[in-house]
C-alpha cells in the first residue's frame, strides 16, 4: 500500500493512573501514551492493514525524546498540535521524561484544564492515545511472536 514519506498515526495505547489533584486546581497523573506491538488502521475507504511497531523502533532514546514536554490534549485535534493550534486545543503537557513500563511508554502528565480534569476524575476520559508522525516501511512480516502484519 504507497503511502507518503511520513504519515500520521493515532494510537490507543493504554490508561491513566496514580491520578491526583495539584494545588491549582488541576491533574497530575501517569499515562499509557503508546505501545509497541500489531496495530490496526483504517482508511477512509474502508480498507484495514496491521503496522508491527517493534520495542526497537519505540523505545529508542531519540523517540523518547520527542515526546517530553509534548503537548496534551482531550481528544484528537484534526491536526497535530503545533505552534499555530496549540492553545485553542491543549489541557496540560508531558512534565517529565517518558519510560518503559512493558509494552507501554508511561509519561507523567499535568492536566491544567478544568473541565478535562472533572471529567478525568469522573472517569469520563481515562482512555490515552498518542498522534504522531513516522515513516512505514510496507513490508509485510511476522513479529518474534508468531503474529502477521502488513507494514
Amino acid at each position: 500500500m504507497p503511502t507518503p514519506d511520513r504519515v500520521h498515526r493515532q494510537d490507543f495505547a493504554g490508561s491513566t493512573s496514580k491520578v491526583t489533584r495539584t494545588p491549582q486546581g488541576g491533574l497530575r497523573l501517569d499515562a499509557a501514551i503508546t505501545r509497541v506491538g500489531v496495530l490496526t488502521y483504517t482508511d477512509t475507504a474502508g480498507k484495514t492493514w496491521r503496522e508491527y511497531k517493534p520495542a526497537d523502533e519505540v523505545f529508542r532514546p531519540d523517540s523518547l525524546a520527542t515526546l517530553e514536554g509534548a503537548p496534551v490534549t482531550e481528544l484528537h485535534p484534526e491536526k497535530l498540535v503545533d505552534g499555530a493550534n496549540w492553545k485553542s486545543v491543549s489541557v496540560g503537557h508531558l512534565i517529565g521524561a517518558p519510560r518503559r513500563d512493558g509494552d507501554f511508554v508511561v509519561a507523567p502528565v499535568a492536566v491544567q484544564d478544568a473541565g478535562t480534569a472533572g471529567r478525568v476524575e469522573a472517569h469520563e476520559l481515562h482512555d490515552v492515545s498518542a498522534g504522531y508522525t513516522c515513516r512505514v516501511d510496507w513490508t509485510a512480516g511476522v513479529t518474534p511472536d508468531g503474529e502477521p502484519y502488513d507494514a
